[in-house]
């Protein structure tokens, strides 16, 4: 079991994690070996720990750490732990979440719900929508010709405008209500989300054109 004390990071941050070990009575104990693999969205393996690298707080309960890269890929992180005790192995996978916009009680309020119950949903759905949003504010910026001239680097942010966050709670919220009627129509806030991104857009293409140079 683990008890943690945050679900989203951001590039820089430190995971701190606390693991607790119970028996079936509910008794601590230490695992014969413990060994932790924090994996990146990709599912690549970033790094692995066993029970020298982490500090043991009391019986059956230990501590990890791990410091995100500076230059951390945003979407759903995950930590594995596996732990030997005798003849008995067992492995669990634990979520978490790196530089996600939005904020997640105002999901909440905008799908209309009032607990934590649907978080893990609501969590991947912020998840999809940084992602859509990154690579739309990546997109190479064009005429309305057509003609490419200039792009702008929106992201990665120093510090992530007020305005995109909005838009990812309108586009996490609007995924989120969308999974009932998948066929029909874009929910009213992923179009809305979809309008605030194209006039962010043109603001920074109005007040960054005489600056960037055009590409040949």
């Amino acid at each position: 079991m683990t008890v943690r004390s945050e679900q989203v990071y951001y590039s820089g941050d430190t995971l701190n994690e606390m693991l607790h070990f119970k028996d079936a009575d509910g008794t601590y104990f230490d695992p014969d070996s413990i060994d932790v693999t924090i994996r990146d969205p990709d599912g690549t393996v970033m790094e692995e720990q066993d029970e020298d690298d982490l500090t043991q707080e009391d019986t059956g309960q230990w501590i990890f750490t791990y410091d995100l890269p500076a230059d951390s890929d945003s979407g759903e992180w995950s930590y594995a732990v596996k732990t030997v005790y005798g003849t008995t192995t067992d492995s669990e996978s634990f979520p978490f979440y790196v530089n996600l916009y939005g904020q997640l009680s105002n999901v909440r309020d905008l799908c209309g719900i009032s607990d934590d119950s649907y978080d893990y949903s609501l969590l991947n759905q912020m998840c999809a929508a940084t992602i859509i949003i990154n690579e739309k504010l990546t997109n190479k910026q064009t005429t309305k010709t057509d003609k490419t001239e200039y792009n702008i680097p929106t992201t990665p942010f120093d510090q992530v405008p007020s305005i995109v966050h909005v838009i990812t709670n309108l586009y996490a919220s609007g995924l989120y209500l969308q999974r009932n009627s998948p066929d029909e129509k874009d929910h009213p806030y992923i179009r809305q989300a979809l309008n605030l991104i194209d006039e962010y857009l043109s603001k920074r293409v109005n007040r960054e054109n005489r600056e960037l140079p055009k590409l040949m």
